[in-house]
């Protein structure tokens, strides 16, 4: 028989990347039969409307899915996750058979390394960045005062995250890091000696690949409504417009395209729609050169369908070199050529 899995959240069902991350990859799980059930235990940082709205949809989406979720004090110190690690505790002692544990990041990871009970068969801890160095790169321009203390959070965040990853001495249980991306695996490796034999790769969390079939049948369907002609070029940004996605650079890279072909299309998927439209009038980009739309997560691969390029461009940054962005996994499902300035392990390594 197989056992249930508890899984840990730090970041919020509310979070953007919940329902394609963490939801969709779960139900992959349990229709392949991995687990009997999912009990989700996340720590809030509010419970505000939006969250409680989240927790009643996907609370409903499969009755084998259960999400608990507790208000969390903002993070201090590694020491003060005892709280969230009694609580979760709680609910673990009224386990009476066999359990998986899995933990998404160091901070859930932590909380769930010190509550787990001698019925823990695996725990799973998955890495998605590195939260020392995502820390620095936020305060990167702070004032000299400031920057002191934000290098010794910094120092803070790395010890946290060196024992939410190295692994427990005296445990029952079996121990896995699952790693997005080769580059992260080797930084964890090389920064916080880290035992190789123990990491992983996910799988379940990677779009289905999209059919020939279909994806023709949306690019055609797609492209008469955005008034696109069948055989124009389309170069997709999928995603916002924060400084480190280099929107601007993207635009820069599309307009070149444009004056070589001036039938090319640029296509922005972004909730960021007026900031996307501003940039591209600065950039004289014609209107009919491009469509700049919000869509909803359900329906983002259907429109990948109608471009020919994906385009992700990122700072030269350790946080982007060994990221594994959503967007490029969407852009793979759909088979586009993927065009990047050699910023992310995954793409400028070949595996």
């Amino acid at each position: 028989m197989n056992n249930p899995l508890i899984f840990v959240l730090y970041d919020s069902i509310h979070h953007s990347i919940f329902e394609g991350q963490v939801i969709a990859p779960l139900l992959k799980k349990l229709n392949a039969d991995i687990y009997t059930n999912i009990h989700i235990i996340s720590f809030e940082e509010e419970l505000s409307s939006a969250v409680l709205t989240a927790h009643k949809k996907f609370s409903t989406i499969d009755p084998r899915i259960t999400i608990t979720l507790f208000k969390r004090p903002r993070f201090i110190a590694q020491t003060l996750l005892w709280q969230q690690s009694l609580q979760l505790k709680k609910i673990l002692k009224k386990i009476s058979y066999h359990y998986e544990l899995s933990a998404r990041g160091p901070l859930a990871g932590i909380i769930a390394k010190q509550a787990a009970t001698e019925l823990c068969t695996l725990l799973t801890i998955q890495a998605r960045g590195l939260l020392a160095e995502e820390h620095a790169y936020t305060h990167r321009n702070s004032s000299l005062v400031c920057s002191l203390m934000h290098a010794l959070r910094k120092q803070q965040l790395y010890y946290l995250e060196k024992n939410a990853y190295t692994p427990p001495l005296k445990k029952q249980f079996s121990f896995i890091i699952e790693a997005v991306s080769p580059g992260l695996k080797e930084y964890l490796i090389n920064v916080y000696t880290i035992p190789t034999e123990i990491f992983t790769f996910p799988l379940c969390d990677v779009p289905t690949q999209i059919s020939p079939e279909e994806k023709l049948h949306h690019r055609t369907r797609l492209r008469i409504i955005l008034a696109i002609d069948r055989s124009a070029p389309v170069y997709v940004y999928n995603g916002s417009l924060k400084a480190w996605q280099c929107p601007q650079e993207t635009i820069a890279v599309f307009k070149e395209a444009w004056r070589k072909n001036s039938t090319s299309i640029f296509l922005a998927l972004t909730q960021d729609e007026e900031l996307m439209q501003k940039l591209l009038e600065q950039a004289n980009i014609p209107k009919s050169s491009y469509r700049v739309l919000f869509i909803p997560q359900n329906k983002v691969l259907n429109y990948l369908c109608i471009a020919d390029y994906g385009m992700i461009f990122r700072e030269a940054h350790p946080l982007n070199w060994v990221s594994r962005p959503t967007k490029l996994l969407e852009y793979q499902a759909v088979g586009l050529q993927v065009l990047h300035n050699n910023t992310i392990e995954l793409l400028a390594h070949k595996y």
